[in-house]
């Protein structure tokens, strides 16, 4: 996921510097959401080392974090999107907007996708960072608590 994560944001910036995005269907979001979401779940599975290949796929910590942020992404654009519609005041417009394709409790499907791509790499990225933080001071102390308060907001 680590290697992954600047071609998925590259094909992003890609998608937004072109402006490809304004051509794109619902269908096309979608592919385009599913295409990058995948290889998270099957690039560490094919690329599995000898060592973690002896252990049982569902004990496997690649399958074990698929499946929690699959979890924590469902469980956010359902049921908490809703803040950002109406204390911030966001909606989703084009071809994504509700009612122009599939969506669940008024989020468009490939946000469900894009949620995990970004959530995959998002901690991949931080639990190096945030081990690091902890290691730094004294297991316990106010300080370290302040560290990673601090860093994870």
């Amino acid at each position: 996921v680590l290697l992954y994560s600047p071609f998925w944001i590259g094909m992003m910036i890609i998608v937004v510097i072109r402006k490809w995005y304004e051509s794109f269907t619902p269908n096309d979001y979608l592919l385009f959401s599913i295409g990058l979401a995948l290889p998270c779940l099957a690039l560490p599975l094919i690329m599995a080392d000898s060592g973690e290949k002896r252990i049982p796929l569902l004990q496997r910590y690649v399958v074990k974090a698929n499946v929690y942020i699959l979890v924590v992404g469902y469980l956010g654009n359902y049921f908490y999107t809703h803040y950002f519609y109406k204390v911030l005041g966001v909606k989703y417009t084009g071809p994504v907007a509700p009612g122009a394709g599939v969506d669940l409790n008024g989020v468009p499907l490939c946000m469900y996708f894009m949620t995990h791509v970004y959530f995959m790499s998002y901690h991949v990225l931080l639990s190096p960072l945030m081990r690091a933080v902890r290691s730094s001071f004294t297991e316990g102390s106010i300080t370290q608590a302040a560290a990673l308060t601090v860093f994870v907001l």
